[in-house]
């Protein structure tokens, strides 16, 4: 059972209550023909020349009943993501397993992302790759090995998981189309090293959808990269290794709604970091509330009328919702002191005619499965 609103009886106030969440692959972006909006900052001209900007404070706090406002930001970019059926991706079959397709796009820029993917029921996202734009060597299908596990099936406060993976970036030089072993290759090897960490729950306000239930998660990032000597040891060689971390926010029926992404640090990215890369921020979805589970949803619009000794209770309907549950309290909040204003209503009102004769009185409207 869900609740939503509280009001007082002689006014047209309420609020709602943040609450921990649970997390769950439903609440994902698992299934094809959904998608979402969001703005972003702008990149830079390029992955060797990305646009860094400070980012201090934006990321807030580890712990309980956080509220970060997400209402205002960068938006020089607005990116889509599609989730598409990989039989119609030809860019999908370089990635065996892959089950779902994510799409990404700049409106008004040409070009496209993709992320390769599996949900597995009971384990998570298992993701398989990536498609994208590599320094040096330009557009590449990076098969990640093993394939990590990005997000569990389940995630709630204070969960940790791990990921470790692999991948290799080619690119031919100086090919004889009449001699195959003519030219020589160039190889980057990376791999990634990352850990997980739900560090905090609270409310997000966003640009068009309000606000949110959200966890937060902490990610921090190792890289280690190499490249293939094809000349000298004819051996892989170490380059370097950078680090970073990325905070993700997901929220129920919404899946990820932002993402704040660092710039690469030569030590361990630190948590409040003011060098930042990514900002992004949904904004629109056709993924309905209520779908990513079966529990009845909390009530919105609640709106109260006071008149001829009479108050009028209205709410709009919620999603797994069979019938409502108004109860009343005079002022306490304990579990003692709400009790029902009549029997349970299928209808989206209710009538108290006792409200303005007696002490001044609070009200919640339940939903019922």
């Amino acid at each position: 059972m869900k609740r939503l609103v509280w009001a007082a009886a002689m006014g047209l106030w309420g609020w709602t209550l943040s609450a921990q969440v649970t997390i769950t692959s439903k609440d994902m972006f698992n299934e094809v023909g959904l998608y979402y909006r969001a703005y972003a900052h702008d990149p830079g001209p390029s992955p060797l020349a990305p646009n860094i900007f400070s980012s201090a404070n934006q990321m807030g706090t580890a712990g309980p009943d956080r509220f970060w406002d997400f209402s205002a930001g960068p938006t020089a970019q607005i990116q889509r993501y599609d989730y598409q059926d990989p039989a119609g991706v030809p860019e999908a079959w370089d990635f065996p397993g892959t089950t779902v397709v994510e799409r990404k796009t700049i409106e008004g820029v040409s070009g496209e992302e993709w992320l390769m993917f599996e949900p597995i029921p009971g384990i998570g996202r298992r993701v398989h790759g990536i498609v994208t734009d590599v320094a040096l060597l330009g557009r590449q299908p990076l098969l990640f090995s093993p394939p990590p596990i990005d997000f569990p099936d389940t995630i709630n406060y204070q969960d940790t998981w791990n990921n470790d993976f692999t991948y290799v970036a080619e690119e031919v030089f100086g090919t004889d189309p009449e001699d195959p072993d003519s030219g020589y290759s160039f190889r980057i090897r990376q791999h990634y090293s990352q850990k997980f960490t739900v560090d905090a729950w609270g409310v997000m306000l966003l640009p068009n959808l309000g606000l949110l239930d959200v966890l937060r998660v902490n990610g921090e990032t190792t890289v280690l990269s190499e490249y293939y000597d094809d000349f000298v040891s004819q051996g892989w060689e170490f380059v370097g290794t950078d680090y970073a971390r990325v905070y993700y926010w997901l929220s129920p029926d919404h899946g990820i709604v932002a993402q704040l992404q660092s710039a690469t640090y030569s030590g361990l990215a630190p948590d409040n970091f003011d060098r930042a890369l990514g900002f992004i921020r949904m904004f629109e979805t056709n993924k309905k509330p209520g779908s990513g589970t079966n529990a009845p949803q909390p009530v919105t619009g609640f709106r109260m009328t006071v008149s001829n000794h009479r108050v009028l209770l209205q709410w709009n309907r919620s999603a797994n919702t069979s019938r409502y549950r108004v109860e009343y309290s005079t002022g306490g909040f304990g579990p003692d002191d709400w009790h029902p204003v009549t029997a349970e209503t299928q209808n989206d009102y209710l009538f108290d005619p006792a409200g303005p004769d007696g002490p001044g009185r609070f009200y919640r409207v339940v939903s019922v499965p």
